[in-house]
């Protein structure tokens, strides 16, 4: 992979540049390559986006899937955000092109994996307001990967009154109803998550968000289920005493079999 790293910060014909890029961005999909790259290769790389960011957004979004390859390797993470990988990534999500913006998201979610890369990011307010505003785009790609950053982001306290403040709550109660489970699964966790916050978890319940968390209940996918049951018990359960509570976790729990049951009657793809 090196001299294809190296060949990236020389001067290249574009047709070359993509071609090689994507030949960076396949061998990234093996893990002994992924382990192999290292700090030097990293460099390399972020030096390649950093360049290309400004001037050529669509061959840096293809570098942006890269990114996104080697990130599935945790040491990368941390190494990518030490090189100074974070900055160009926020620079390429103002593109206009909705593949440059799938592509980045993707990154700043496998970077927004770790603490240290959710703090690099949640401190850039423009590029939360834009991960934000994401979040409702019509491309279902670009939903799904927002949804993906902001229920990493999620995971640290302090990023909850940022996500709030920059609009999250309304666009992910709306994720709710979207077809993908991966998603709907995101959103409720992320609804979870922020929930811990007594002034998020008064927005959500003022947009009446506990019909649609009852609602996935009754999904198909257990990952789902589990999550609306987490999301609904943050958002309740604070506003019940002792013996309520238990009367909501007991509620939940039939409900979970309720939604198991009819997910095996009515799965229109289980053969004869």
């Amino acid at each position: 992979m090196r001299p294809i790293l190296a060949a990236l910060n020389s001067e290249l014909a574009p047709d070359m540049e993509i071609y090689l890029i994507k030949i960076l961005k396949i061998l990234l999909r093996n893990p002994l390559n992924r382990r192999a790259i290292g700090r030097v290769g990293l460099s390399a790389l972020v030096e390649a986006l950093k360049r290309l960011s400004s001037g050529r957004p669509v061959a840096a979004g293809e570098l942006g899937n890269a990114v996104l390859n080697a990130c599935y390797n945790g040491e990368n993470v941390g190494l990518f955000i030490e090189v100074g990988g974070v900055p160009p990534l926020c620079v390429l999500l103002r593109s206009r092109d909705v593949d440059v913006i799938a592509s980045t998201l993707g990154a700043l979610q496998g970077v927004c994996y770790v603490p240290k890369g959710r703090h690099e990011v949640r401190g850039d307010i423009q590029t939360m307001s834009l991960i934000a505003t994401f979040l409702s785009s019509s491309d279902p790609l670009v939903r799904a990967r927002a949804v993906g950053c902001v229920h990493n982001l999620s995971a640290d306290g302090v990023s909850i009154s940022a996500l709030r403040e920059v609009g999250c709550i309304a666009p992910l109660l709306a994720l709710l109803r979207e077809h993908s489970p991966e998603v709907c699964q995101a959103a409720a966790g992320t609804l979870q998550n922020m929930s811990r916050e007594t002034a998020s978890r008064n927005i959500i319940l003022d947009m009446d968000a506990t019909p649609m968390l009852l609602d996935l209940l009754f999904s198909a996918d257990v990952q789902c289920q589990v999550a609306s049951i987490g999301a609904l018990m943050n958002i309740l359960g604070p506003t019940l005493d002792e013996e309520r509570m238990q009367q909501l976790k007991e509620t939940l729990t039939d409900g979970l079999v309720l939604g198991a049951i009819e997910s095996c009657v009515f799965e229109p793809n289980i053969p004869p």
